[in-house]
């Protein structure tokens, strides 16, 4: 199913869309929370966080940009906060 599709899907609140769209794109935020912080640690809290805002928030979703654009863009913002997610430990 494409993204847009599971997108729809997201925003009513179906959760096995939500997992499938986290399934396909979970490296590249994998990867992109690691360059944004440096430690693996700090980049697992912050795609958790990510991933949590996501599915809390998931009314705004637009889907007049590419899901993986619109991801990207989330842990950016996240990440560019006072980062909250971040623990001392």
């Amino acid at each position: 199913m494409p993204d847009g599709q599971l997108v729809a899907l997201l925003v009513k609140g179906d959760f096995a869309a939500y997992g499938q769209l986290i399934r396909r794109h979970q490296l590249l935020i994998n990867k992109l929370g690691f360059v944004l912080t440096g430690d693996r640690k700090r980049a697992s809290e912050l795609v958790v966080a990510t991933l949590m805002v996501l599915w809390t928030e998931r009314e705004k979703v637009k889907d007049t940009i590419p899901f993986p654009c619109y991801l990207l863009e989330l842990i950016v913002r996240l990440h560019k906060r006072n980062p909250p997610y971040l623990s001392d430990n």
